[in-house]
């Protein structure tokens, strides 16, 4: 159907300039993982996206290498500007219930003994401990 096409740009691989650009293109809906950050631009032009209506939310990592600090104080100020904050998980989790498959990939309802809430991951998402 009329679905938008989605584009994944990595930086630093594609660099600075092609994210910028994607980011103040946008129309309807950006999703960014941060696991490092220290680019204020891409603040600013994630800021910018939602001040147009676009839809914007960032899942920042728990953790990276002694970057914890930043990465709170970046999430503060996003959640300030109304962007949409999620962190990535850390520990471990139990499987609480199979559910229906999604193509050729099962999906399992799955909780971490450090978090209130459970999650839904694919099987290709799961590392076996």
């Amino acid at each position: 159907m009329g679905e938008d096409p989605l584009k994944l740009l990595i930086q630093p691989d594609n660099g600075i300039k092609p994210l910028l650009e994607a980011l103040k293109k946008a129309k309807k809906r950006i999703r960014i993982l941060i696991f490092r950050f220290d680019r204020v631009e891409i603040e600013k032009a994630l800021v910018a996206a939602l001040g147009r209506g676009v839809d914007v939310q960032a899942l920042i990592a728990y953790t990276n290498q002694g970057e914890e600090k930043n990465l709170r104080r970046l999430e503060m100020r996003l959640l300030a500007q109304g962007i949409t904050v999620t962190r990535t998980a850390t520990g471990s989790y139990t499987v609480i219930k199979l559910l229906p498959s999604d193509g050729d990939d099962y999906q399992y309802r799955i909780k971490s003994s450090g978090e209130a809430f459970e999650r839904v991951a694919k099987e290709s998402q799961l590392d076996r401990a």
